[in-house]
């Protein structure tokens, strides 16, 4: 959620001046894990100062690997391979990440591109194999393209143009022409929304559509829920909510930590429409009936609290420092407006 935060925040941030803009250029990785060069990596690791332990337990974690092939059924012979990390293993996304962990440096060397936010200056956000570069106008994208791809070509990465998407965030108002944005000599689509690590972004950085997106998908999750609930809980008000918080709450408040400090009353339906199926109770009921008959809180009050918390553990990470000042002004100007 820590990358979703910083970009969101970045973007709200260069929207509040006029005629702000945000070009950002999300990237995907062909086959990112199958080609990793080892001898690289561990190059890598060493140049990052990790722990001579460390290197080795991961060298000899790749010293000996095999693998086989299987198209249509059949299965191929088993042979060795000197590049690729394991698939599913959980220590490959932080290897990958190690292997890539100077772009950063690499953008801060030629200085094209990126967006300042305060006295830091953003040129990328990098979580496993998915990569944002962000730019405050076009002919510093171009030029971050191109160090990227430069970039990618020593490391001997490709990327997958196909899944590669280009976004222009700006207000709402005249859009001009349409740019068409290219990687090397392929078309690079240009998209009004975009699916970053679960939360969807949209050109005027709104929150309404992520918002509307989690409710559409609880209210499908709930009609199971309720569903299986009646059938083996019946009239079990506890297990039935507790069903409730475990397997709808839990995606309906995805991206709270962003649009949690406001009160959104398509949020509070859904609660309230499962606690009327549950009790039998008509839609026309009022909503305060249903939570003072079952003891519920307001949604709002689990969501407040859970933005708090990750407010206050932003406080305590270096690397969304930079975002701190804008988030607290908007954390600020939210609990207004809730309050009010």
């Amino acid at each position: 959620m820590d990358n979703v935060y910083i970009l969101h925040h970045l973007i709200e941030k260069v929207l509040l001046k006029e005629g702000g803009r945000v070009y950002a250029l999300f990237g995907d990785l062909k086959a990112a894990f199958d080609t990793v060069d080892r001898e690289c990596l561990w190059e890598c690791m060493e140049r990052r100062g990790l722990s001579e332990k460390l290197i080795v337990a991961a060298r000899e974690i790749y010293r000996e690997t095999v693998t086989s092939v299987r198209v249509g059924g059949i299965e191929s012979e088993m042979f060795w391979t000197t590049k690729e990390l394991g698939q599913g293993c959980p220590l490959s996304p932080s290897l990958f990440a190690c292997y890539i962990s100077d772009i950063e440096e690499m953008f801060r060397g030629v200085q094209a591109g990126g967006i300042v936010v305060g006295r830091e200056k953003v040129w990328c956000l990098a979580f496993a194999d998915d990569l944002v570069i962000l730019a405050k106008d076009e002919c510093g994208m171009n030029e971050m393209k191109k160090n990227l791809q430069r970039y990618f070509k020593r490391m001997k990465l490709e990327v997958n143009v196909e899944k590669t998407k280009m976004m222009v965030f700006r207000k709402k108002g005249r859009k001009g022409e349409e740019k068409v944005w290219r990687w090397e000599d392929r078309i690079i689509d240009t998209l009004k929304e975009f699916k970053y690590l679960g939360f969807k972004f949209t050109t005027t950085n709104t929150v309404k559509v992520p918002i509307r997106e989690r409710r559409v998908k609880a209210m499908q999750i709930m009609g199971m829920v309720w569903s299986i609930g009646e059938r083996i809980f019946g009239h079990d008000v506890r297990r039935r909510m507790k069903m409730f918080d475990s397997l709808v709450r839990s995606v309906l408040m995805y991206g709270v930590e962003i649009w949690g400090w406001k009160e959104y009353a398509e949020m509070e339906a859904v609660q309230e429409k499962y606690l009327r199926w549950m009790l039998g109770l008509r839609k026309e009921t009022p909503g305060y009936i249903v939570r003072e008959e079952c003891k519920r809180e307001k949604l709002r009050v689990y969501i407040g609290k859970r933005a708090v918390k990750y407010d206050e553990r932003l406080k305590e990470k270096r690397n969304v420092g930079y975002c701190m000042n804008a988030g607290r002004k908007k954390k600020g100007s939210r609990e207004r407006t809730s309050q009010g």
